[in-house]
């Protein structure tokens, strides 16, 4: 008997339980890979933030090898970055908001990592350079020589950090 309601229950034309149902998995799994994808840049920045602010403080190098552990070959440095293109969208706080990610891009104020695996680009770490600022490394720089010092520097109230690629320095 519950069988038979349930049955019963359903829409006669299959597509109008269908359509909807097919809309919510499509739109379900995008968005759940544009979480992931914005919640791991946001990790890697709060690590990459908190491992310059602990060898800055230490004296220690900062590895990027370590940093970032996923597949690389290189990696490329940039200070006041200005992309050409867009960036997908991270809505509803799983990272930087459009707004302020381009508010960092017109002050001038964005600094980037980029990571390469096998010539493509695998990875790219954004900050905001106001309290990290980067050398900007001509050329690229290997995975075995990705090592930085950390310079820190006390302006006011907040400590601001500075990154010397250590292979400059030679």
């Amino acid at each position: 008997m519950f069988i038979h309601r349930a049955l019963n229950s359903i829409p006669s034309k299959p597509v109008m339980f269908l359509a909807p149902l097919l809309v919510v998995l499509v739109l379900g799994t995008y968005y759940w890979n544009v979480k992931s994808d914005c919640q791991a840049q946001a990790e890697l920045r709060d690590k990459f933030i908190d491992s310059v602010t602990d060898a800055g403080e230490s004296g220690q190098l900062l590895h990027l090898d370590v940093l970032y552990s996923n597949d690389w070959e290189f990696a490329k440095t940039f200070q006041n970055f200005q992309p050409k293109h867009r960036k997908r969208s991270c809505p509803l706080g799983w990272d930087w908001s459009d707004d302020l990610r381009q508010e960092l891009i017109d002050s001038k104020m964005m600094s980037v990592i980029i990571f390469f695996n096998e010539g493509v680009i695998s990875h790219i770490l954004e900050f905001n350079n106001a309290r990290i600022s980067v050398d900007e490394i001509d050329g690229r720089v290997t995975r075995e020589l990705a090592v930085f010092r950390v310079d820190k520097s006390v302006d006011g109230q907040q400590a601001q950090y500075h990154l010397s690629f250590m292979a400059n320095q030679n």
